[in-house]
């Protein structure tokens, strides 16, 4: 049995990668999709450019656990990884028919962490990215007899809706969306329940919040996200931005994050 696994340079990918790579009595190959050079947009690049592709998404995800080696301070074990280029904004992941076959074959379990985050560019590729490319894995995965997806969601799938207790079956669109990212989010978990319903297979959906990390990975070129949060508000300081219903949202409400929050902008305000 085999894994097939997306966003592995990620800031979290990278981490539950790692997790997959040393949990004991695991010896399943785990094969690791993701846009590599030479992949494109061109499917006639040939055996070529998908080896070349492959290539610097190894590269990519060897950087990213080197770093979290210098953090934990041991090695990950890596024999088991295997590498394909793939794009989660082209048709099919831009994989051809024989190597739909190779990836799904044996494979038993798929795991979703790649995903573009961003509070407010352009919808369109968000949409690309998270709601297609989601759909896409999901195609693949159904190829795959018997295979269950763990799919990497967001707790911001609650879009406006500021209180309460949001359980698993509480996936409501009507309270709306502060950012086109929470959106796409939402609309890629739906198509995750639509397709453990249609297919009758098992679907684990993880909704992490803020994710804050004790230093960056080295080398790596990935910032935690609280980091780049704040980066995002030093900006809207810069353009004066202190309307933005987004990042007011953020910076609204009584929790040590919100509160952090506000002591940073005041600072970085006088």
């Amino acid at each position: 049995m085999a894994v097939l696994f997306t966003g592995a340079t990620g800031f979290l990918g990278s981490r539950v990668l790692r997790q997959l790579l040393t949990e004991d009595g695991d010896d399943r190959p785990i094969t690791v999709l993701g846009r590599g050079e030479g992949r494109g947009g061109d499917r006639g690049g040939g055996q070529g450019a998908g080896r070349a592709g492959a290539r610097s998404l190894r590269a990519r995800v060897e950087t990213a656990l080197d770093g979290l080696d210098v953090l934990a301070g041991t090695a990950t074990p890596r024999g088991r990884l295997r590498y394909v280029s793939a794009d989660l904004t082209l048709p099919g992941l831009g994989l051809a028919d024989g190597e739909r076959h190779a990836l799904t074959h044996g494979c038993s379990e798929v795991w979703h962490c790649a995903a573009q985050l961003a509070l407010h560019d352009d919808p369109v590729p968000l949409f690309k990215a998270n709601v297609l490319g989601t759909r896409r894995v999901l195609d693949l995965a159904t190829e795959a007899a018997g295979a269950r997806v763990v799919h990497l969601s967001t707790a911001y799938v609650a879009g406006g809706r500021a209180e309460g207790h949001i359980r698993e079956d509480d996936l409501d669109g009507g309270h709306g969306f502060l950012t086109p990212y929470e959106e796409s989010k939402y609309t890629a978990e739906r198509a995750v329940h639509a397709w453990s319903a249609r297919t009758g297979r098992g679907a684990t959906i993880l909704r992490p919040s803020l994710l804050v990390s004790d230093r960056p990975v080295r080398g790596s070129g990935q910032r935690q996200p609280l980091a780049v949060l704040a980066l995002l508000i030093h900006e809207a300081l810069r353009r004066r931005a202190e309307d933005d219903p987004a990042l007011a949202s953020l910076l609204d409400g009584g929790d040590a994050h919100g509160s952090g929050l506000r002591v940073r902008v005041r600072a970085g305000s006088g």
